[in-house]
């Protein structure tokens, strides 16, 4: 899927950024464009608000960039990120390692700040040490940026007030959905991240001009405005169409397949959309009363990549056994359209019952069709929808 004319402005700093990055390096431009959103949002942390049922949305982001391993630039983009918001305050980029204690006690001192991870899958192996027990609830309670955090350590209690913190990580599809454990599906923490989801790149640059500290400098002085920025953000005219846009993707939620698994993907697209609409408004404007055109942007930034996550989630999320399964049995049907039963039931490797029961399922989810009566001379053969 292209990604909408709409969602790429061609001015304010978000625009001034996409430019100059595709000049530098041949990422795709989602990515580019992510990146400039992320830089934004860590410069107005904790500043700005806009009111969201009964608390105040912060414009913080959880991006993961996915993309094959090979040359879409992933890690590029994020330390590209990383080095330009260390020379505009260094202080905002949290430290790769740390223990629990630590970090609490630097967030206690300055409450905002961005965990930038190159692997994603680095990151969650380092959670799984025992010292770092609870990371992963920790960092789904940051998202929604509570008035006060705290926590009990070994010697005293530690209060975060007001803590705003954004995430911006890569990983591939493959590895990404099939590492996911369930319990933090539906708990809530993967369902936090926008999937920034890349197909192709729009380029291919043999050679990639460094970045020059001058450059760098520029883009600093243009972020150095979002410091002056501060205040509650009003709906104004724009409110209009995030309403059309939340009925919208709440008709849609009731008609997800895969579950409350799958579900638990599209619980925040309307806050993030919001986020993505304030981080496009200050992009180019120092008004606390947010845009129409800002708004648009945004509605229809996430709405390509709510499709893109759609189909992501159908080829590759499977965290139980019987996702696997299911899994498994569409993608052989997917490789070898038209596949007689037979062969379908002996590649699986699957009990007849299970397999059975899997087709039922994606025929009723209408991710396949069927053909034939299963008859001798008349085979039941299977088709990818």
């Amino acid at each position: 899927m292209t990604l909408p004319a709409l969602a790429l402005p061609k001015d304010g700093f978000i625009g001034e950024y996409v430019d100059f990055m595709a000049g530098k390096n041949d990422a795709p431009q989602i990515f580019h464009l992510f990146s400039a959103q992320v830089l934004v949002d860590v410069c107005l942390g904790n500043r700005v608000w806009i009111p969201y049922g009964n608390k105040k949305l912060y414009p913080n982001l959880y991006v993961c960039l996915l993309a094959p391993s090979s040359n879409f630039r992933k890690t590029t983009c994020i330390r590209n990120t990383k080095r330009i918001l260390r020379h505009f305050e260094e202080s905002l980029v949290i430290s790769d390692r740390f223990s629990m204690e630590r970090l609490f006690q630097d967030l206690a001192d300055k409450p905002q700040g961005i965990f930038m991870w190159p692997e994603f899958a680095s990151a969650m192996k380092y959670f799984q040490k025992s010292y770092m027990a609870g990371m992963i609830e920790t960092l789904t309670e940051f998202f929604d940026c509570p008035e006060d955090y705290k926590r009990t350590l070994l010697k005293e209690e530690v209060v975060i007030k007001n803590p705003v913190v954004s995430i911006f990580t890569g990983s591939t599809p493959e590895w990404l959905f099939a590492n996911m454990k369930e319990e933090d599906i539906l708990g809530g923490f993967y369902g936090r991240f926008i999937y920034v989801i890349a197909q192709k790149k729009e380029k291919s640059l043999s050679r990639a001009p460094d970045i020059e500290e001058k450059e760098i400098y520029h883009l600093t002085e243009e972020l150095n405005r979002l410091k002056k920025i501060k205040g509650e953000v009003a709906f104004g005219k724009a409110g209009a169409g995030f309403d059309d846009f939340y009925e919208q993707v709440d008709r849609e939620s009731s008609k997800i397949t895969g579950g409350g698994l799958h579900q638990a993907f599209y619980a925040r697209i309307c806050e993030n959309t919001l986020k993505l609409a304030m981080l496009y408004h200050f992009s180019k404007s120092d008004d606390l009363t947010l845009s129409s055109e800002a708004m648009s942007r945004a509605i229809n930034l996430a709405t390509h990549m709510k499709d893109i996550l759609a189909d992501a989630l159908k080829k590759d999320l499977a965290p139980t056994p019987e996702m696997k399964n299911k899994l498994r049995v569409l993608k052989i049907i997917q490789k070898d359209p038209g596949i007689p039963h037979g062969r379908l039931l002996k590649n699986s490797n699957l009990m007849s019952s299970q397999v059975w029961a899997i087709l039922s399922q994606l025929v009723e989810e209408e991710q396949i069709e069927s053909q034939g009566e299963g008859k001798k001379g008349n085979p039941k053969t299977y088709f990818p929808v």
